[in-house]
């Protein structure tokens, strides 16, 4: 059996030693197991995937196209004023961010619908945070 640090089973977040937390993926109305393989609004795929838990101390500034750099590390996203007139696109991220890097094969049935044009991804916590700087290995069921 595989250990994980995290595991995200479709409701929820579960962080041993940290708390539960509510999570979703996809996005509305795309949020099944079975549309795991739609790259365009489907949840995460299920499997093991690598995180940095090292708060990343960068600031997004609003652009004219509100794009979000990537990070390695997890990402504070400013909401409110500091977001400007990025904050309705910005809110749909929630509060904090994170890379997840797939550490095994994606499901046989999502290779060959998913990989030509992947985008990824996303969990939304509802609240975890760590000033810590580790790894952890993530598993979603």
């Amino acid at each position: 059996m595989n250990h994980y640090d995290l595991l995200y089973d479709g409701p929820r977040l579960q962080w041993p030693g940290h708390g539960i937390f509510r999570a979703t993926s996809g996005v509305p109305g795309h949020q099944w197991s079975s549309l795991q393989c739609d790259a365009d609004g489907g949840p995460i795929p299920e499997g093991s995937y690598a995180l940095r838990l090292h708060l990343d101390e960068t600031r997004p500034e609003p652009s004219a196209d509100c794009a979000l750099h990537p990070s390695w590390g997890v990402q504070a996203v400013p909401s409110g004023e500091a977001a400007g007139h990025c904050a309705p696109t910005w809110a749909l991220w929630g509060h904090n961010r994170v890379r997840l890097v797939r550490t095994d094969p994606l499901p046989p049935a999502c290779r060959v619908l998913r990989l030509p044009r992947f985008r990824g991804h996303l969990v939304y916590a509802a609240s975890a945070s760590s000033r810590k700087s580790a790894s952890a290995s993530f598993g979603v069921l």
